[in-house]
């Protein structure tokens, strides 16, 4: 049986702060098609390695996601 992605978190906080002008509803089913290469537009549908792609994406489109990330880590290991 086939890994599935049951915790949504990391995609839904991203998916918060992506800059985006409209329906949310539609900008998730656009990046999950994408991330699946137009095989579904279901988030509980893609597996694991295509979840981590499409949140990879979502943080490069994020202004200043990773940095804020870098440092934060930075600070929980000191």
């Amino acid at each position: 049986m086939a890994q599935r992605v049951t915790n949504f978190t990391a995609f839904y906080a991203l998916l918060k702060r992506m800059p985006y002008i409209g329906d949310r509803e539609e900008l998730k089913r656009s990046l999950v098609l994408q991330g699946t290469g137009g095989r579904t537009d279901s988030l509980r549908e893609v597996s694991p390695e295509e979840y981590t792609a499409i949140c990879a994406m979502m943080e490069r489109a994020c202004p200043g996601y990773i940095r804020e990330r870098v440092r934060r880590d930075a600070l929980r290991r000191s």
